[in-house]
C-alpha cells in the first residue's frame, strides 16, 4: 500500500514539516491559539522557512507582520497568497502596528 508519505518522498526529499502542512490544511476550521506555531498552516516551506528566520514563528509574530512580509525574501506571492487564505479561513485579523 502506498501511503501520502511515500508519494510524497518520491516527488521531493522527505520532510516531516511538509506532510504536517499538507495533512493540516485538510483539517476543519477550529479554534485557534494566537501562540501556536506557524507550523499549523499550510505554507510552501521555503515560506516557513523564511517566516522562522526572520523570527515568525507564532500566528501572533506573524498577524503584526504584515507590513514585513514583502520584504522577506522567500515569501513570494505564493506565501502571501496562502497566509491570506489561512487567515480567511480562521476569520483572523491582521494587528495593527
Amino acid at each position: 500500500m502506498v501511503t501520502f508519505a511515500d508519494d510524497l518522498d518520491k516527488k521531493t526529499k522527505f520532510n516531516p514539516q511538509t506532510i504536517l502542512l499538507s495533512v493540516s490544511w485538510r483539517d476543519e476550521p477550529k479554534k485557534i491559539n494566537l501562540d501556536e506555531s506557524i507550523a499549523i498552516m499550510d505554507l510552501p516551506v521555503r515560506t516557513y522557512q523564511s517566516l522562522q528566520k526572520n523570527g515568525i514563528e507564532t500566528i501572533k509574530d506573524l498577524l503584526k507582520s504584515k507590513n514585513r512580509l514583502k520584504n522577506i525574501s522567500g515569501i513570494g506571492e505564493l506565501g502571501i497568497n496562502r497566509i491570506e487564505l489561512f487567515l480567511k479561513r480562521y476569520k483572523l485579523n491582521w494587528i495593527e502596528q
